[in-house]
């Protein structure tokens, strides 16, 4: 069967298919970034409430100065699957704690993405949102997204009169709990929706093509063809023919 674009039954098809993939395009957009950012949002308040359980479950062992206990829930907790990085700073910027051995001592710059959001021109914020603290990042270009969350650890009057004496009482921020949270899994979900989302824009589009194509047909062309034969008889001579038509609409009355 030979398509022609000339005709106005496939004009009509391709117009309405344009469409239909504009729309399900535009809905499928929006639908899809909606999606990752809800899971996205819930991943992040998972991830803010299991550094606020490590920060209270590692607070007496720090003001008890237990450096062996504070690494083994660190390495504990690190454990789990989803957990890219987990480590404590300090003011300098120094990795006290980690879940990665070899990067304990390591200094940090204080412009990375784990310190900026708590200084601004060097001077430690005194609060942060939730927004504040939560960075997306990539560890290189082919990896999976990453969801990276800090917790400033704030100085306290038991901070300061424990029986270490590590920190003064007008330091306001002793460190930072960095927590790294692979967002593999979101990525998958919304690479699927998106495979979805084309597999029924597909069905859609076909469907839709379809329909219309037998609505062209016994709507449109074959009302179309009956006129154009009749004014063929008209054209030799022919006046006696008639076009036998029941419609009532435009076709049927030109008929």
């Amino acid at each position: 069967m030979i398509f022609s674009f000339t005709k106005i039954g496939m004009k009509l098809i391709l117009i309405v298919s344009l469409t239909v993939i504009i729309i399900f395009a535009v809905f499928a957009y929006f639908s899809i970034q909606d999606q990752s950012e809800n899971l996205i949002t819930e991943v992040e308040r998972h991830a803010n409430q299991l550094s606020e359980t490590i920060r209270h479950s590692t607070r007496f062992d720090m003001l008890a100065n237990r450096r062996e206990h504070v690494h083994n829930i660190i390495n504990r907790i690190g454990e789990e699957s989803s957990i890219t990085n987990l480590r404590i700073l300090n003011k300098e910027g120094e990795i006290i704690y980690s879940i990665h051995q070899d990067e304990i001592g390591e200094m940090v710059d204080k412009n990375a993405e784990s310190c900026y959001a708590c200084h601004a021109e060097n001077q430690p914020l005194q609060k942060l949102s939730i927004q504040e603290r939560t960075r997306i990042f990539r560890i290189d270009p082919d990896s999976s997204r990453t969801l990276g969350i800090i917790n400033p650890i704030y100085n306290e009057q038991t901070c300061w009169e424990a029986d270490c004496h590590a920190h003064s009482e007008k330091q306001t921020v002793l460190g930072v709990l960095d927590i790294a949270v692979s967002l593999s899994e979101i990525d998958k979900v919304a690479d699927q929706s998106s495979m979805n989302m084309i597999i029924y824009t597909i069905f859609a589009i076909l469907l839709i093509a379809i329909v219309l194509r037998l609505a062209v047909k016994n709507l449109i062309r074959k009302p179309v063809q009956n006129l154009v034969k009749a004014t063929n008889y008209v054209a030799i001579g022919n006046l006696n023919h008639r076009i036998a038509s029941s419609r009532r609409d435009e076709l049927g009355q030109l008929a």
